[in-house]
C-alpha cells in the first residue's frame, strides 16, 4: 500500500467518523465499523 492510498483511507475515515460524530453521538461498534470500512484495521 503506498502512502496516497493509506492517507486517503485515513482522511476519508476521519472524514466519516467526524460527519457522523456530528449528527449524533457514536458507538463504539459505530466508529469500528468506519474503521473497517476504510480498511484502517
Amino acid at each position: 500500500m503506498n502512502f496516497s492510498v493509506l492517507y486517503s483511507a485515513y482522511y476519508n475515515a476521519v472524514s466519516k467518523i467526524i460527519k457522523t460524530a456530528l449528527d449524533h453521538p457514536l458507538q463504539k461498534n459505530e466508529l469500528r465499523n468506519i474503521i473497517e470500512e476504510h480498511e484502517l484495521m
